[in-house]
């Protein structure tokens, strides 16, 4: 018996689907032997997996730009709460500032993307460089720098 092209191709749409061969009999009315033989003489298989492969390709291109719109926002959000700190007044002390400092790099390590894993040092060092770079934040930090330098020595050596 001879099908026409629409019957095969919705076959081979349902084979991709992963629908099982009485599924797709039953929802194109061709036998099943037929579905078989056209699967092993129509190569089904590799382009099955090829599409499959191709789908997968789409969805890790669009998780990766979900991840670098969430990353921006983050670092948006996180520039925007560096300028509402440098507006409280604890933050203008040496005891603010390093508390303001512990506050920002715990808020890097949670909302950091999870295909980017970044280890203290580094958020440590991107804090710091941050902040100090900060137009009104980095003046205040300047001012106690050598301060707040020795209570972080301080408080790391209380650590060990």
């Amino acid at each position: 018996m001879s099908y026409a092209i629409d019957v095969k191709e919705k076959a081979f749409q349902l084979y991709v689907q992963h629908a099982s061969f009485d599924e797709i009999s039953e929802e194109t009315g061709v036998n099943k032997k037929t579905l078989l033989r056209w699967k092993k003489n129509e190569g089904w298989e590799p382009r099955r997996a090829k599409i499959l492969e191709e789908m997968q390709k789409k969805s890790d291109a669009k998780q990766i730009e979900l991840l670098a719109e969430l990353h921006v926002k983050t670092v948006e959000l996180w520039r925007e709460t560096c300028d509402e700190l440098q507006e409280v007044l604890s933050f203008r002390t040496k005891e603010g500032g390093v508390a303001s400092y512990i506050q920002l790099t715990n808020m890097i390590l949670r909302l950091q993307p999870p295909s980017k894993k970044l280890n203290i040092d580094d958020v440590l060092s991107k804090v710091l460089k941050v902040l100090f770079d900060h137009p009104k934040i980095g003046m205040v930090l300047d001012k106690y720098k050598d301060e707040i330098v020795e209570q972080i020595n301080k408080e790391l050596g209380s650590e060990n």
